[in-house]
């Protein structure tokens, strides 16, 4: 074992010289050491890349008698060796990916080998372009941004950072592997970059790559937007009363100079406010206000008297850019009905300045003149550019009438169609102030509507002490179209009484009539143009409730009688067998089958005049008495039989009858 020891250490002696070009001092060493030192090799911050050609090479080893001397070599070819120290610099020539190698050696003569790969990167990367997705608001808080051709010859991207305006650059975002790539910015953190305002502004972005260096920045004009927003109404809402619109927006929120609120105020139908059909009483009125004088509410006004008293109110939040443009971002809206206070059409009051246009008429007429006024409340003004216009017709080229200022404007329509009357005018902001209205103009129609008399059928679900009957109707005008039905009823054989519809038009009623009365209906109809139809009569009719237990009614094969609270006369007919019956032969318009649903409750068959017309399953999970359970409708009175057969479904073979509920 010495003499292999000494060749070693003889051997080691004659090549360390060939290695670092030249012999070394050598510390007295122990003998026995044959332990080679232990080292790492870290190229700069350890990334991997690197921005300069002067490689700071890390290369700290440790050894039992101590290192005293290292080699380099750049892509496995030695450039020399030194002494050893823990951090050296090694120089390449380009930018290109290099392995760098260290050789420690120890005072014994020992030596081992450490790497490290890097790839140096000289040169800021490069961005083609920045755009944003689309508009944001504060309720967004991320703005997808996407960079295209975010590239960079000898490193990948690895982070972005934005800016506002010129304020300090944020703290970095890692970068995506999308081309282009798509990064989700905090435009409100200025953390990030980023400014808690709305409104246009100018961001500009950088990326890095990962050998440090930052791209030269481009910029791009945001228009940070309001958030969507909502608005709530007050309770009280009554023709002639005031209302108060209240938007609500968020906390945070910032009115930056030259922003204002767009708000609208419709009314009509839903048709009308749905399409911007003009229907029948469509209008509204147009403003914007300066946030900076209280613009963004609440709004306090009287509701007019209009003929169809739907409200339709509308907020938004805009901002003039640079280049005299106006942005708007995502408003809020809300729907209401409002009751009869006054028949008042007139805004009177109103806390911002508003334009309001009434017309003489709802219903214009082909030939006769019609006049509009415009009111001016809330301190509003005529200045700026005040004009009437009234566009009669759709299309390209629809007749048109126009004039320059005035408190009324006058003109006769010359055809039918659609017609949009408004006033506006535009202050040197470009605020807008506006009313309008929008109605269809008419032949004159003295052509009176038509109806069909009102048909009386049982109603569904279940009997209780009244009999649930249906009216249905129709009617038809050649002319305007109907505007409102009129319905009345007579009581055994009394004076005609209104009986409220659900709405103007509704062309179907449910009664409860008393059983054992007599009820007669009429209806007519009001068309729009204000003619009246005829009135249509129905016929007289009783409604009545048979128990099981009447005379009339013939039972067949078994059934038994039960007491019961729940049914119609305190008892129920019930059988179990296969073929067990019950006939009746009634003068009716209409009968229906009143039964018990249940679990344990089976199927029959039902035969009117001799043919059957229905099979009825009687389950139901749970106890469900007094229930419709088979109704027919006559086209006249007549006389009919029915007959009701158990069929004894298995499991189940129970039926019962109850009674019936019939119209005669």
């Amino acid at each position: 074992m010495a003499v292999r020891r000494k060749l070693t250490r003889g051997l080691a002696s004659a090549l360390i010289p060939l290695i670092i070009g030249a012999a070394l001092p050598r510390a007295v060493v122990a003998a026995d050491d044959i332990t080679p030192p232990v080292g790492t090799v870290t190229i700069g911050d350890g990334s991997g890349y690197a921005s300069s050609l002067d490689l700071t090479v890390h290369a700290p080893a440790t050894d039992d008698v101590g290192v005293v001397s290292m080699a380099i070599f750049v892509n496995g070819v030695p450039i020399g060796g030194r002494p050893y120290e823990p951090t050296i610099t090694v120089s390449v020539s380009q930018e290109s990916s290099w392995d760098i190698g260290v050789q420690w050696q120890d005072a014994a003569g020992n030596s081992s080998v450490g790497h490290a790969q890097v790839q140096v990167d000289v040169t800021p990367p490069h961005i083609g372009f920045l755009r944003f997705y689309e508009d944001t608001d504060l309720t967004d808080r991320l703005i997808p941004a996407s960079i295209g051709n975010a590239w960079d010859d000898g490193s990948p991207v690895a982070n972005v950072r934005f800016r506002t305006g010129s304020g300090a650059w944020g703290a970095p975002l890692p970068a995506t592997t999308d081309n282009p790539m798509v990064i989700e910015w905090p435009a409100y953190d200025p953390a990030y970059g980023g400014a808690p305002t709305i409104g246009p502004r100018t961001v500009s972005v950088q990326v890095q790559n990962a050998a440090g260096w930052w791209s030269s920045s481009i910029s791009e004009l945001l228009n940070v937007s309001i958030p969507a927003l909502s608005v709530s109404i007050s309770a009280d809402r009554r023709t002639g009363h005031p209302v108060t619109i209240t938007p609500s927006f968020p906390s945070d929120l910032t009115f930056a100079p030259g922003m204002f609120c767009r708000w609208e105020f419709r009314w009509g139908t839903t048709a009308a406010l749905d399409t911007t059909f003009s229907g029948d009483t469509f209008g509204g009125l147009l403003l914007d206000v300066p946030a900076a004088s209280g613009g963004c509410g609440p709004w306090t006004f009287t509701l007019p008297w209009v003929p169809y008293r739907q409200f339709d109110v509308s907020v938004e939040l805009g901002q003039f850019e640079a280049d005299g443009a106006t942005a708007f971002g995502p408003g809020a809206r809300a729907r209401f009905m409002a009751a009869v206070g006054t028949t008042e059409r007139r805004i009177l009051a109103s806390n911002l300045p508003i334009a309001q246009v009434l017309p003489s008429t709802y219903t214009p007429i082909v030939g006769q003149p019609i006049t509009y006024t415009r009111y001016l409340v809330g301190g509003a003004s005529a200045c700026c550019n005040a004009r009437w216009v009234a566009r009669l017709g759709d299309g390209e080229n629809p007749k048109q009438w126009t004039q320059s200022g005035g408190a009324t404007f006058t003109f006769t329509p010359s055809g039918p169609g659609e017609l949009f009357v408004g006033w506006d005018r535009q202050a040197t902001s470009g605020l807008l102030l506006a009313g309008y209205y929008d109605p269809p103009v008419r032949y004159r129609d003295t052509t009176a509507p038509n109806t069909t008399a009102p048909v009386a059928r049982l109603g569904g679900g279940s009997l209780g002490s009244t009999i649930p009957v249906t009216l249905s109707w129709s009617g038809t005008d050649t002319g305007w179209g109907i505007g409102t039905y009129q319905l009345q009823q007579s009581i055994n054989g009394g004076t005609w009484t209104s009986v409220a519809l659900p709405s103007a038009t509704s062309r179907t009623i449910a009664r409860a009539l008393n059983p054992g009365v007599t009820a007669r209906y009429r209806v007519r109809a009001k068309d729009k143009a204000g003619n009246y139809g005829a009135w249509d009569y129905g016929p007289t009719f009783k409604a009545v409730i048979v128990s099981d237990s009447n005379g009339t009614l013939r039972y067949a094969r078994t059934w038994s009688r039960e007491a019961d609270v729940a049914a119609l006369g305190g008892s129920i007919h019930e059988s179990t067998q296969s073929g067990a019956s019950v006939t009746f032969t009634w003068g009716a318009r209409d009968f229906a089958w009143v039964a018990e649903r249940g679990p344990d409750r089976g199927k029959a068959l039902v035969y009117i005049d001799g043919i059957l017309a229905a099979t009825v399953d009687l389950y139901a999970a749970t106890a469900q008495p007094r229930r419709f359970v088979f109704t027919r409708h006559f086209a006249t009175l007549g006389t009919h039989t029915i007959r009701i057969v158990g069929l004894g479904t298995t499991g189940r073979p129970r039926i019962s009858f109850d009674g019936l509920a019939v119209i005669r």
